[in-house]
Protein backbone atom coordinates (compact mmCIF):
# COMPACT_ATOMS: atom_id res chain seq x y z
CA UNK A 1 0.00 0.00 0.00
CA UNK A 2 2.51 2.86 0.97
CA UNK A 3 4.61 1.95 -2.44
CA UNK A 4 1.06 2.90 -4.88
CA UNK A 5 0.53 6.08 -1.34
CA UNK A 6 4.24 7.22 -2.85
CA UNK A 7 3.29 6.90 -6.95
CA UNK A 8 5.39 3.86 -7.20
CA UNK A 9 4.65 0.52 -8.70
CA UNK A 10 5.50 -3.40 -7.24
CA UNK A 11 4.99 -6.82 -8.90
CA UNK A 12 4.33 -9.83 -6.94
CA UNK A 13 5.04 -13.06 -8.51
CA UNK A 14 3.41 -15.96 -7.43
CA UNK A 15 4.06 -19.55 -7.18
CA UNK A 16 1.56 -19.64 -10.48
CA UNK A 17 1.76 -19.65 -14.25
CA UNK A 18 1.30 -16.01 -15.48
CA UNK A 19 -0.53 -15.36 -18.26
CA UNK A 20 0.22 -13.52 -21.18
CA UNK A 21 -0.73 -9.73 -20.47
CA UNK A 22 1.45 -10.46 -17.12
CA UNK A 23 4.15 -12.02 -18.61
CA UNK A 24 4.35 -9.21 -21.65
CA UNK A 25 3.92 -6.84 -18.35
CA UNK A 26 7.47 -7.89 -16.45
CA UNK A 27 9.10 -8.09 -19.75
CA UNK A 28 8.12 -4.75 -20.66
CA UNK A 29 9.07 -3.81 -17.33
CA UNK A 30 12.47 -5.27 -17.35
CA UNK A 31 13.50 -3.87 -20.58
CA UNK A 32 12.22 -0.50 -19.94
CA UNK A 33 14.59 -0.98 -16.89
CA UNK A 34 17.85 -2.34 -18.19
CA UNK A 35 17.50 0.30 -21.41
CA UNK A 36 17.29 3.05 -18.52
CA UNK A 37 20.84 1.81 -17.06
CA UNK A 38 22.71 1.55 -20.32
CA UNK A 39 21.48 5.01 -21.23
CA UNK A 40 22.94 5.89 -18.29
CA UNK A 41 26.12 3.99 -18.06
CA UNK A 42 26.78 4.95 -21.79
CA UNK A 43 26.30 9.44 -20.47
CA UNK A 44 28.83 8.38 -18.11
CA UNK A 45 31.17 6.30 -20.70
CA UNK A 46 31.01 9.60 -22.75
CA UNK A 47 32.10 11.63 -19.69
CA UNK A 48 34.46 9.70 -18.85
CA UNK A 49 36.39 9.09 -22.21
CA UNK A 50 36.02 13.53 -22.52
CA UNK A 51 38.38 13.33 -18.95
CA UNK A 52 40.65 10.76 -20.95
CA UNK A 53 41.03 12.96 -23.79
CA UNK A 54 41.67 16.40 -22.01
CA UNK A 55 44.24 15.25 -20.30
CA UNK A 56 45.38 13.36 -23.12
CA UNK A 57 45.89 16.42 -24.96
CA UNK A 58 47.71 18.16 -21.76
CA UNK A 59 50.16 15.20 -21.47
CA UNK A 60 48.66 15.39 -17.75
CA UNK A 61 49.89 11.93 -16.52
CA UNK A 62 50.19 11.81 -13.13
CA UNK A 63 49.74 9.13 -10.39
CA UNK A 64 47.54 11.57 -8.88
CA UNK A 65 45.37 12.01 -12.22
CA UNK A 66 45.86 8.41 -12.54
CA UNK A 67 43.94 7.52 -9.27
CA UNK A 68 41.08 10.00 -9.65
CA UNK A 69 40.46 8.42 -13.14
CA UNK A 70 40.54 4.64 -11.96
CA UNK A 71 38.08 5.94 -8.83
CA UNK A 72 35.61 7.35 -11.51
CA UNK A 73 35.71 4.93 -13.64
Amino acid sequence: MEIKEAGGESLLLEARALNTAEQEKIVERFNAERDEEYREFLEQCAVFLAEISCETERQNFTFGELEENENEL
